[in-house]
């Protein structure tokens, strides 16, 4: 009566060019005063990255701008070159590229070099492109640097602890996928939690004590209704990358929504629903927060945004239907959002032959930013296509299961 639904999903690759965007970092002694410090927690392991304020104010502004709002939250290093860099901020685990903001003004003479352990902002061909992606050099780096004539590759930070982790990943081997030919890592290495460091409430205590007694006071903080403290204890437990399963992940989310936190908060979110139990009441809960999240988020466009509706704008693409709740749901609405479902993935894919002919089209070829974008889009389509068929499959499931 209600069969599952199913499609073979086929991606685009990129390749027809093998420029990618460089990353650079480097090394700098530290001076004295207050710097600001990043704790990135991964798959791989934990590193600490201490910014490069002065020297580099625009790109540090920029970085923390995308930590802040949980951008790279679940991105991968996609580009991982050994002997080279550790490159990422940029896609999901299923290459999803995410909305980023407008580009920054080349910072890369300052003086400061590319050199092993440095922390810098990839590019493409442009000097001023740098939005979100930032890579580590695995070595000293002087192709990456300006010189007298050209402009380098900005280095605003380097890493301070947890330089073994940068170089387990970049042990780990390598192989085409996604959109790219090369160098992505087996498994993908992602991102898990990303924070500026507060500062220390405590430090006198070991890392064990550290994390109970963070956790109390956020179970405390929010039984109390004091969100913003428990805003403040999640930042520090990310800090230490504190362990963090589905019911603590729905915990800082509703805390986050509470305070209008709404970009954040959907960035976890989204983490949440990757490795939540989805047959769980609480999964249910959390679509339905997800649906109130974004229908008050107002994300401006970026020029990378403009410029994809410029070179696709015959390839239009349908909006996704809402499902029903599979708990309560009639036979009568299970068919037709089964019925919207299968309508939605056939105006896909039109949207899909559409993109794949501006992809391969020889009389005009892309440039190749231009195609980065187009084959990004070409894949979140494919994506989209996926979850939407997945979703309607999980709810097919919980309905049979009442009749």
């Amino acid at each position: 009566m209600l069969p599952s639904i199913y499609y073979e999903p086929h991606r685009q690759i990129m390749n027809k060019l093998n420029q990618v965007f460089f990353l650079t970092i480097l090394c700098f002694f530290a001076t004295e005063g207050k710097t600001t410090e990043v704790a990135i927690c991964t798959d791989a392991g934990n590193f600490m990255v201490e910014l490069y304020d002065e020297e580099a104010p625009l790109h540090v502004e920029n970085f923390i701008y995308y930590v802040e709002k949980g951008f790279y939250l679940g991105t991968v290093f996609h580009r991982v070159i050994k002997d080279f860099v550790v490159q990422g901020g940029g896609y999901t685990r299923n290459f999803r590229g995410k909305p980023i903001s407008d580009p920054i003004k080349n910072e890369s003479k300052n003086g400061i070099k590319n050199n092993i352990g440095t922390l810098a902002a990839a590019r493409a061909s442009n000097p001023d492109s740098a939005t979100s992606q930032f890579y580590i050099n695995l070595s000293d780096n002087p192709s990456l640097d300006a010189t007298r004539n050209n402009f380098g590759y900005t280095v605003f930070g380097e890493v301070k602890i947890g330089m073994d982790t940068i170089k387990s990943i970049a042990d780990l081997p390598t192989s085409a996928s996604g959109p790219f030919i090369s160098d992505v890592t087996q498994p993908l290495i992602a991102i898990t939690a990303i924070t500026v460091v507060p500062e220390n409430r405590y430090p006198e205590m070991a890392l064990e004590q550290k994390t109970e007694t963070l956790l109390k006071e956020i179970y405390y903080a929010i039984n109390e209704e004091a969100f913003e403290s428990a805003e403040s204890f999640f930042r520090e437990y990310h800090a230490i990358c504190g362990e963090v399963g589905p019911e603590l992940m729905l915990l800082e989310i509703k805390v986050l929504a509470t305070l209008e936190k709404n970009q954040l908060a959907t960035e976890i979110l989204a983490e949440y629903l990757r490795i939540a139990d989805n047959t769980k009441e609480e999964y249910l809960e959390a679509l339905a927060l997800s649906r109130q999240l974004t229908s008050g988020m107002v994300i401006p466009e970026s020029r990378e945004t403009i410029r994809l509706r410029e070179i696709s704008g015959d390839c239009s693409f349908p909006v996704m239907p809402d499902l029903p709740d599979a708990r309560i749901a009639t036979i009568n609405e299970m068919v037709e959002a089964q019925n919207e479902v299968k309508k939605y993935i056939e105006l896909s894919n039109i949207r899909l032959e559409c993109l794949d002919k501006i992809i391969n089209t020889s009389e005009d070829p892309l440039v190749y930013d231009d195609l980065r974008l187009v084959t990004a889009a070409y894949n979140q389509a494919v994506d989209m296509q996926n979850d939407i068929a997945g979703s309607f499959n999980t709810q097919r499931t919980i309905f049979l299961e009442r009749q």
